[in-house]
């Protein structure tokens, strides 16, 4: 996602970029008849692809099993920051969320405490870069 936003960015057009680092309960969300994945120990076992829908369009409160306080606000921000977004090309008013630029690379970073970072896991990146023939 950020060499897609470095793409973007480079042509002028505004970019915003975020990182989920908040990591949700382990659910089937797509089995509402059946949401428990049943795991051994807890159910929050990493950030997971699709984990951020329920917080984007404000579902905690409806779907899947397990949530938390610290969810339910994170998903009233992540809500509000997508729904000014379709509605007004603006990022809301719930968190600071400055425009991406490939010199800085701000990255919103939903977390507890959601806060922007300079090049997310920017040494991991470079890394992988390094190894990969482009």
């Amino acid at each position: 996602m950020r060499q897609w936003a470095d793409l973007h960015a480079a042509t002028g057009v505004p970019v915003w970029l975020y990182h989920m680092a908040h990591v949700p309960p382990a659910f089937k969300l797509y089995d509402p008849d059946n949401p428990d994945l049943r795991l051994e120990g807890s159910v929050r076992v990493g950030a997971y692809h699709s984990g951020d829908l329920a917080f984007v369009f404000g579902n905690t409160r409806r779907v899947g099993l397990h949530w938390n306080e610290d969810d339910h606000q994170l998903a009233d921000i992540m809500a509000d920051c997508w729904t000014q977004f379709a509605k007004t090309g603006d990022r809301g008013k719930a968190v600071v969320w400055p425009r991406y630029s490939t010199n800085r690379r701000d990255t919103l970073v939903f977390d507890k405490g959601s806060h922007v970072v300079q090049g997310v896991r920017a040494e991991k990146l470079a890394a992988m870069k390094a190894g990969m023939k482009l």
